[in-house]
């Protein structure tokens, strides 16, 4: 499969700032995740939304949303509802 470009919007920074600062051990595992879409754009576990390019990921506690095309676009990290 061939690598594709990463692109990380200001939500997904903004929520992976937010995880820095209160869980260091659970960013790392979501960055390691995050930088793995690019050889592997859906990894076991993640789910695809209907007809959309949308995905979602869980990460532990977390939830990364992103989508595929031409390059892996992460666009949202929130914690998930237990």
């Amino acid at each position: 499969m061939t690598d594709r470009p990463l692109v990380l919007e200001a939500g997904f920074i903004d929520g992976y700032r937010a995880l820095v600062a209160e869980d260091t051990v659970a960013a790392r595992r979501v960055l390691t995740a995050v930088k793995g879409l690019v050889k592997n754009p859906t990894p076991e576990g993640s789910v695809h939304w209907g007809d959309s390019l949308i995905y979602r990921l869980h990460v532990g506690d977390y939830r990364v949303m992103y989508e595929v095309d031409d390059v892996v676009r992460v666009w949202s990290l929130g914690s998930v509802p237990r």
